[in-house]
């Protein structure tokens, strides 16, 4: 299956307000952006592309709603922020962060960029920065980023792969009855209270798909399969393996059900 990514940036910061022309450096950079994705292999969204560097604008209505859809669909967000960024960027990576996506920065050495941006990645764990001096630092660190996220994903398979009943059992155990038992939780009530805040974060995660990681809960999902493991723990050393989306819906319903 094609993977997607979505380009963002400032669109309307680059465009010289006398000549109403899209800084040629800028634009290079854009390019050379989307071209590498391409060569990889993804279908990309780019609204620079789509209104050919400010000289086809689009209503606000418009691109909000095309820039929403691109950004659900795609597996992938590079985001390339100029100076001061644009507030359209930092509501796409609102979507891209709250949605779990890959998220790839490329920031241009000595620019003084918000410092929000370095939390990111502690954060939302699948974040990637590209620190970069010029063009071509740019594009090679990009293209090493790529190779890191390839890699994530073929560790992905490897666990969500369809197995035994054993083993998915094991992975359902993990998920649900023993993930909420920490040194903090000493009572009934703050057993129960933990459990509940799991599942909680379980049904998020399995409505927003792609990669959710949550306070108590992390869920990934990939197709009609997907893994469930408490936030914090490393599924591969817990030997966590895929089992049916509808299959965790069920369960995880069913638990909030009788934990509320």
């Amino acid at each position: 299956m094609t993977r997607k990514a979505m380009v963002c940036g400032p669109l309307e910061g680059h465009i010289d307000p006398d000549t109403g022309v899209f800084n040629l450096e800028a634009r290079m950079l854009f390019e050379g952006v989307i071209t590498e994705l391409e060569n990889r292999g993804y279908q990309v969204y780019s609204a620079h592309r789509i209104e050919e560097y400010g000289k086809k604008p689009r209503n606000h209505k418009e691109f909000t709603h095309a820039d929403n859809q691109a950004n659900k669909e795609s597996d992938l967000v590079v985001a390339i922020l100029g100076e001061p960024a644009a507030r359209s960027t930092h509501t796409e990576l609102g979507w891209t962060t709250a949605r779990g996506k890959d998220l790839i920065f490329l920031l241009e050495k000595g620019h003084d960029y918000c410092s929000f941006m370095d939390g990111f990645k502690p954060t939302f764990g699948n974040v990637q920065y590209v620190r970069h001096n010029n063009y071509k630092e740019a594009i090679t660190g990009l293209s090493d980023s790529l190779r890191n996220v390839e890699h994530k994903i073929q560790e992905k398979k490897t666990f969500l792969r369809g197995t035994t009943t054993m083993a998915v059992a094991a992975s359902l155990t993990i998920a649900f009855g023993v993930g909420h038992l920490t040194e903090s939780y000493r009572t009934d009530r703050q057993l129960k209270n933990s459990r509940v805040a799991v599942m909680e974060d379980y049904a998020k995660g399995l409505v927003v798909g792609g990669e959710f990681q949550g306070e108590y809960g992390t869920v990934i999902s990939q197709g009609n399969k997907c893994a469930l493991y408490p936030t914090g723990w490393d599924p591969v050393k817990l030997r966590i393996y895929g089992i049916d989306r509808d299959i965790a819906q069920k369960k995880v319903l069913g638990e909030l059900i009788n934990q509320k």
